[in-house]
């Protein structure tokens, strides 16, 4: 069984796939409730659901929004983790130290390594 320490590593990926389900999900429950005339497929999967179409509109708000959230969120420690790790500045390097290494242990094994083969560059124990 995968513990968290490695789905930290794909939460990328994940959040991703979430948002996108969501998005989909959100648009065929959205022509489903609101359209007069919604397209052939987005009708049988109306009748397939029946009414839990309110229900599914309702979940893929809550799925998009959650996947957007850690999607952008994720890409924003990886620009700052890969701007602070690439720094040709020990001080800086150094200075911000405390938050890439709660960076890295967010982003999973491979940024916890990256970082710890940095701090052997710079000669940091």
């Amino acid at each position: 069984m995968m513990n968290w320490r490695i789905w930290r590593e794909y939460i990328i990926y994940l959040s991703f796939i979430l948002m996108v389900l969501g998005f989909i999900l959100l648009a065929f429950s959205t022509l489903g409730i609101f359209s007069s005339s919604p397209p052939s497929y987005v009708k049988d999967f109306h009748n397939y659901i029946g009414d839990w179409i309110y229900w599914i509109f309702v979940l893929s708000i809550a799925l998009f929004l959650i996947g957007l959230y850690y999607f952008y969120d994720t890409l924003k420690k990886l620009k700052k983790f890969k701007e602070y790790i690439n720094s040709d500045s020990k001080s800086k390097f150094l200075k911000n130290l405390k938050e890439l290494e709660i960076i890295s242990y967010k982003l999973g094994p491979k940024h916890e390594e990256m970082l710890e083969e940095k701090k052997r560059e710079w000669k940091i124990h």
